[in-house]
């Protein structure tokens, strides 16, 4: 069995989604990033917007489909 753990963080509208498999961490790939630069997720923890998202349907479709596959659309992910 493998082991997915799929999670998301927000924070002031942007959505940090991640997914931890069997020790590997990915994060969520935007197609369409802005340039903002170094927004704080967690404390000491920056990402740009290549890694966020502030489209909540985005977040909803991903987990639904975690939800009903098991796994994540992998080319969301790197």
């Amino acid at each position: 069995t493998i082991r997915c753990e799929l999670s998301v963080t927000e924070e002031r509208g942007y959505y940090w989604l991640t997914l931890l498999e069997e020790g590997n961490l990915q994060t969520y790939t935007n197609p369409n990033p802005k340039g903002v630069q170094n927004v704080e997720v967690y404390a000491d923890t920056f990402v740009t917007d290549a890694e966020l998202t502030e489209d909540l349907d985005v977040v909803i479709e991903i987990f639904r489909e975690f939800f009903q596959t098991g796994d994540v659309p992998r080319e969301r992910f790197s």
